[in-house]
């Protein structure tokens, strides 16, 4: 009786062991994941010569198929549309926007329930192509009033209807120092207006990355936070109405 107990022992202690060790296992494994490059065996390849500036990449499901799809900013060429095949990506479409693209974002500008694009570049101004059938696209840029300028470092992209008449406004980010965000209110049929100072954002002499939409004090009314490089501050700005917005506050932040 004694014999068989040590035995019973010796035969699931082990296991109990093994499976202790292969939780411990499973849960390191959960706690640092491991990536693999897949980019090529899924049809993405692009080849970054500048990156100091970091080239954007937005993930959206444009044609809303259920599938995310990729649009990739680059130096150099153009920003690329790769529709997502089930889980195979095969370029779709080129837009050819100035020679330094730097971010873009998709939204559904004139409520046609195609979503359109807008990219920002370093060297051309801000470009909005408007979404025809899913498969063909138009620069409607110069018809929408939004004029190219020279020296300006157009970065990040946010959307919001921001004064609640039911169109899309955009913000967009300037990294230049010198020069003013945009804030680009959507007055219908794909025209806007750039009210750049008006709209109470400024934000000269700091490097701005991004913006984004929150409604900071749940009145409705969507407000504006802004994030800075360097040692510059982020500001939240607080929308107080039709087409005005001032600053609520600002943190501090460091760059190393």
């Amino acid at each position: 009786m004694i014999s068989s107990m040590k035995m019973t022992r010796r035969f699931f202690t082990p296991t109990i062991i093994l499976i202790i060790i292969h939780g411990v296992i499973e849960q390191a494994n959960a706690q640092n994941p491991e990536f693999e490059e897949i980019a090529l065996d899924h049809g993405i390849y692009i080849n970054y010569q500048y990156t100091m500036s970091g080239q954007g990449v937005s993930f959206f499901d444009f044609n809303e198929d259920g599938w995310d799809d990729l649009t990739l900013c680059q130096t150099n060429g153009p920003v690329i549309l790769y529709q997502n095949l089930g889980g195979y990506f095969e370029p779709l479409y080129y837009f050819y926007a100035g020679q330094h693209s730097l971010s873009s974002g998709w939204g559904d500008l004139d409520n046609d329930g195609k979503n359109d694009l807008v990219i920002t570049t370093f060297d051309d101004g801000i470009h909005i192509y408007k979404n025809l059938d899913n498969q063909n696209f138009s620069d409607i840029s110069q018809l929408s009033i939004i004029t190219p300028q020279s020296n300006q470092m157009y970065s990040g992209i946010a959307f919001s209807d921001i004064n609640r008449d039911g169109l899309l406004d955009i913000a967009v980010a300037n990294y230049s120092d010198q020069s003013k965000n945009q804030y680009l209110v959507n007055l219908g049929d794909l025209h806007f207006e750039s009210l750049n100072g008006d709209a109470g954002f400024l934000n000269v002499q700091k490097h701005a990355f991004q913006p984004a939409f929150i409604d900071l004090n749940h009145d409705l009314w969507p407000d504006l936070y802004m994030i800075n490089d360097f040692y510059e501050g982020n500001p939240f700005y607080l929308n107080t109405g039709i087409k005005t917005i001032s600053i609520k506050i600002g943190w501090a932040t460091s760059y190393h």
